[in-house]
């Protein structure tokens, strides 16, 4: 019988500590029954600087030409992606509005509560007019008297303005024609600048990294949940944030399914799935190892998702269809007879949020751009039995892609 393997047991075995060599030279020490281990004495190694004030200000700059040039007068981002790649301010929610505008022409405002007040003002981009609001105020009002001041005709509204704060401006302001940002805001995030792709860049290596490192780990007897823990401990040990996803047997089929409370055992298919973020910006990573020896099937799969990847990054490059890219590698899946356990498109962006234009999938239509990175994550996913998932992320450049995390060439025996 075998018996359950515990995440302390886990952190304390020598698998766990050579395998923690990966990410830092010094080992985890010998630890008494019962203490829990230290981390690496070696420092994980410094993040990239965050994006400099005049990229902000060229993002502003960008946006207002865009604005002018579709005869849309102002733009209206709430906390969230837009905000963040407008202002780097990371500002919550509230029960009311918050909310960055930014004219076609002039300087911006911000209209936050007066707790933020403190908040705004450590923001990169300094923004000389922030309009603070009380508990006893309407924020909807205030910002309806300083859109009918600036004459707008047509306002740009950020996707994640909620719909009641939606249908209160419609109301406050029922003359204005309400527009998306995507053409404005989401144009621009979709090509990351060289500042930008190293934040990515480094959350790659870190999910890379985190994610083997689990897999190597892995045991019989540990949970799901075990080994998720294990592989964020090591996201956050390097200083970025972290969500991960860690599937055995068969719920590995089912490629959403989050971490539970199932323990591992021999002969399953294990993949764990990282998500790290440095500096609000996203990369991501699976890997997928066998508890014991892979079976010809298994090593077939695994065989045929590195050669969907090597055919897309070879299709991918600037101005290539984003559903080309994904269609040559669906193809190669298909030719192995796997196409109906293809569940899910090839990838999607990376950036400020998780998923990002542009996809690669089959209803996709838009041309790749230079400065995007995306992920390419194929894989095959029997009902009932076990799924095989590889997944990398690479970087469109002027001349073709490249990958900025390396693919097993083989499936790992763990």
């Amino acid at each position: 019988m075998t018996t359950p393997v515990t995440r302390r047991d886990f952190l304390r075995s020598g698998a766990a500590a050579a395998a923690g060599a990966s990410l830092a030279p010094a080992a985890f020490p010998s630890v008494q029954p019962g203490e829990r281990p230290a981390p690496p004495e070696a420092a994980a190694p410094p993040l990239p600087p965050p994006p400099p004030r005049a990229q902000y200000e060229d993002r502003i700059a960008r946006v207002q030409e865009l604005l002018r040039a579709a005869k849309v007068e102002a733009l209206l981002e709430v906390p969230g992606p837009g905000m963040l790649y407008l202002t780097g301010l990371a500002l919550e929610r509230s029960d009311r509005l918050v909310g960055v505008v930014v004219p076609a022409s002039g300087p911006i405002s911000l209209y936050c509560p007066l707790a933020d007040q403190a908040l705004a003002a450590e923001g990169p981009l300094p923004i000389e007019d922030v309009r603070l609001w009380e508990e006893r105020d309407d924020p909807i009002a205030l910002l309806s008297k300083h859109i009918r001041k600036l004459d707008v005709s047509r306002l740009a509204i950020g996707s994640r303005c909620w719909y009641d704060e939606f249908a209160s401006i419609h109301g406050e302001m029922p003359k204005v024609t309400l527009v998306t940002t995507s053409a404005f805001v989401g144009a621009l995030r979709e090509r990351k600048s060289p500042e930008e792709m190293a934040l990515v860049a480094a959350a790659a290596s870190i999910a890379e990294q985190a994610a083997e490192t689990a897999l190597a780990g892995a045991r019989e007897g540990m949970r799901e949940a075990d080994l998720a823990e294990a592989a964020e401990d090591r996201v956050r040990s390097a200083g970025a944030a972290a969500v991960v996803a860690a599937q055995s047997g068969p719920n590995t089929a089912v490629p959403r399914r989050p971490a539970g409370e199932r323990r591992l055992a021999a002969g399953d298919v294990v993949v764990v799935i990282v998500s790290a973020q440095v500096r609000g910006y996203w990369a991501e990573v699976a890997r997928t190892g066998v508890l014991g020896r892979p079976t010809g099937r298994m090593k077939l799969i695994h065989e045929t998702l590195r050669t969907a990847q090597d055919l897309a990054l070879e299709r991918a490059r600037p101005g290539a269809i984003a559903s080309s890219v994904d269609q040559i590698a669906r193809a190669a899946v298909g030719g192995r007879g796997f196409a109906k356990f293809y569940l899910h498109s090839l990838g999607r962006g990376l950036g400020l949020e998780r998923i990002e234009l542009p996809h690669l999938s089959p209803g996709y239509l838009g041309a790749l751009g230079s400065g995007a990175p995306i992920t390419l994550a194929p894989g095959v996913y029997t009902p009932g039995e076990y799924g095989i998932r590889i997944g990398d992320v690479m970087e469109l450049t002027p001349d073709g892609s490249r990958l900025l995390t390396t693919p097993p060439a083989e499936l790992t025996s763990i």
